[in-house]
């Protein structure tokens, strides 16, 4: 799991480590993104020194833009395999911390597994 060994068990004198090797797993980039960052690299060593970032950026959403869905789909398969892995690791570490806060209550360094905020905007009946 994500739980360092230093908090499998409850420690001794009350003090809490900060779980440095507790990470929540970063989001997954979408289709776009995953684009964007291996076109990056290859425009940014074509380009003339002085060249602005936001030319890059420009140029990249030029050519996504452009771009028909047989070739987005590449990218689009990417993201979709890297959101089914994300799934699986974010339901590993809330599987962590919940199995942490039940044995020894909440860490404030984890964050602990909020249940979802009441919506205000939602009229009551």
């Amino acid at each position: 799991g994500h739980l360092p060994a230093a908090l499998a068990q409850p420690p001794s004198d009350g003090y809490l480590p900060p779980p440095e090797s507790v990470t929540k797993p970063k989001r997954p980039l979408n289709a776009y993104m995953l684009f964007q960052q291996e076109r990056r690299q290859e425009l940014w060593q074509e380009a003339p020194p002085g060249t602005r970032y936001s030319e890059i950026r420009s140029k990249i959403a030029d050519e996504w833009y452009l771009m028909d869905s047989a070739q987005k789909k590449r990218y689009q398969d990417l993201a979709a395999r890297s959101r089914k892995k994300y799934r699986q690791e974010i339901e590993e570490y809330r599987e962590d911390v919940l199995f942490y806060e039940m044995k020894y209550g909440p860490h404030p360094a984890l964050g602990g597994i909020e249940e979802a905020p009441p919506n205000k905007y939602r009229h009551r009946r």
